[in-house]
């Protein structure tokens, strides 16, 4: 045995394994009399199956009371998404409108939305491009002229025009002191 190298010594209790007997003798007991079964793993098989079964049942009626909110707040509670102004200042010669008092007009009466529109012919015209077009975006009106260092006010005017938010009045302001700075 000692070529062999074989333990000889007698295993000393560990304390897990006797608490893992207790509790089986514990929960057969409770089982017993609970269910006047003495069989703890048979029992515990149908415990372990109704708790499943309770478990996808209540996890399926939060999946469908969070689908009814949802629901309930895209159909009935929500108010309807304010209408995006469509309609933008006609494209004129920048000779025939003063769009600096357009814009300053514009954000005095309130309406950024206008202002936007204003603000865009404003920099057409500063960036001394003259055959603008209004269906050309923002970014490509700054690359025809050849200043990509106003991509970020750019995406600035972006954001304010096609973030879905509604636009106040002074972040159009703050816009155009951006463009004022950056074309000085």
């Amino acid at each position: 045995m000692r070529e062999g190298t074989v333990a000889t010594d007698t295993p000393r209790p560990r304390v897990m394994r006797y608490l893992g007997d207790v509790a089986t003798a514990w929960l057969g007991g409770f089982f017993e009399w609970l269910f006047g079964t003495g069989d703890f793993e048979q029992t515990a098989l149908e415990i372990v199956r109704w708790m499943i079964i309770a478990l996808s049942a209540l996890l399926l009626g939060l999946l469908l009371f969070q689908a009814y909110r949802r629901w309930r707040a895209m159909h009935l509670s929500a108010p309807t998404a304010p209408k995006v102004k469509v309609e933008t200042l006609a494209p004129t010669p920048a000779a025939a409108t003063d769009w600096r008092h357009e814009v300053e007009t514009r954000l005095e009466g309130g309406d950024p939305d206008a202002a936007l529109d204003a603000l865009w012919w404003w920099l057409a015209e500063r960036l001394d491009i003259k055959d603008a077009d209004a269906s050309w975006t923002t970014p490509e009106l700054a690359r025809r002229a050849g200043r990509r260092d106003l991509l970020p006010l750019v995406r600035r005017w972006d954001r304010l025009v096609y973030g879905g938010g509604a636009v106040s009045v002074e972040p159009v302001r703050a816009l155009w002191r951006g463009f004022e700075e950056a074309l000085a």
